[in-house]
């Protein structure tokens, strides 16, 4: 008997700490009570007057607005772990030098002005290049690191 409590607790529980990982909208009410809804079942969050519905694809339910006491994201749904890891960081050194670090062994750099037309490429033999602006005249350009990042700069 006591087997078949620690098999029905394990079975409803389960879920529970499965949803717990998962990326979830969490909708916490002024009573103490909370809602959860799975990103994966796409929620729509509609407000209308004084309600706030939630649309999902599997249920719809509406809230008294003033009920409502905060609304929140948990879970890792935003991809913003991988774009930090691949974190580019420029500075401009003196008027004629940008310096890009973070770069990764196959990060190309390519210059491009506002056209589209590339006007520089830089060659590195390490995590740092220095990018000279020497060569091109006053205008927008754009840096392209890899397929990491783009960098808007202004020649003066």
């Amino acid at each position: 008997m006591k087997r078949l409590r620690v098999l029905l607790l394990t079975a409803l529980l389960l879920p529970l700490c499965a949803m717990a990982t998962e990326s979830t909208l969490v909708v916490e009410l002024t009573s103490g009570e909370t809602a959860n809804y799975l990103l994966q079942e796409k929620p729509v969050l509609t407000f209308n007057g004084t309600q706030l519905t939630i649309t999902t694809e599997a249920v719809q339910t509406s809230y008294e607005r003033a009920l409502v006491k905060k609304y929140y994201f948990i879970g890792d749904f935003t991809g913003v772990k991988e774009a930090a890891k691949n974190a580019v960081v420029y500075k401009q050194t003196d008027a004629d030098h940008l310096e890009i670090s973070g770069l990764s062994a196959n990060d190309r750099i390519m210059i491009y002005n506002t056209s589209g037309v590339q006007v520089g490429a830089v060659s590195r033999d390490s995590d740092k290049a220095v990018v000279s602006l020497s060569g091109l005249q006053r205008g927008i350009y754009l840096i392209k690191v890899g397929n990491i990042q783009t960098i808007k700069f202004v020649k003066k």
